[in-house]
């Protein structure tokens, strides 16, 4: 009899041991999210020496893989006013984890006749790259570290316009983010 209950407790542990581990580590919301998203880009690395050339590779190689993702992404379009131009089409992409992936909006030439678009990417919610007509931004750590001309040519300003570049752009995702108008 005693060596029916030692089998039965060893057989006992066994079991339990057993269930435990194929019970895996629970997940956070933020792990289950990274997993659900399409989107999985890591932070361009870029030299402060980088040559434009290395830039353009690099910022054509992440748009074309955030591109890619849109269509798998919830879309929100919205019209507000935008650089004092009423009902300026903008569309957002986010993703599962309502995050903003992509930001596009029309831009109106002086006739306020809608006729260009300019692009806004992030990576894990961050402003990562703007694309302008004449002109291209590239932010590392929410701060402006690239400032290139519609040919990827890098512009030599000083260290105050960086900054009053940075507060504008940053001011206008704001805007762009903000669900009402």
């Amino acid at each position: 009899m005693k060596r029916e209950i030692i089998c039965s407790l060893i057989l006992l542990l066994l079991l339990l041991g057993c269930i435990n581990s194929n019970q895996s580590k629970p997940i956070t919301i933020s792990e289950e999210q990274k997993k659900i998203d399409s989107i999985t880009i890591t932070w361009p690395k870029l030299s402060p020496r980088a040559s434009s050339e290395e830039i353009r590779i690099t910022c054509d190689s992440v748009t074309t893989k955030i591109n890619k993702t849109i269509p798998k992404l919830k879309k929100i379009e919205k019209k507000i006013t935008l650089y004092n131009v009423p009902n300026t089409p903008v569309s957002i992409w986010y993703s599962k984890a309502n995050l903003p992936v992509k930001i596009e909006h029309a831009v109106a030439n002086e006739s306020k006749e809608f006729t260009g678009k300019f692009h806004y990417y992030f990576i894990n919610g961050n402003l990562w790259y703007s694309n302008q007509i004449y002109a291209k931004y590239i932010f590392e750590n929410n701060q402006l570290s690239f400032w290139l001309n519609e040919h990827w040519n890098i512009n030599e300003e000083t260290e105050k316009n960086y900054k009053d570049r940075e507060k504008n752009l940053q001011k206008n995702i704001a805007k762009l983010l903000t669900k009402k108008e």
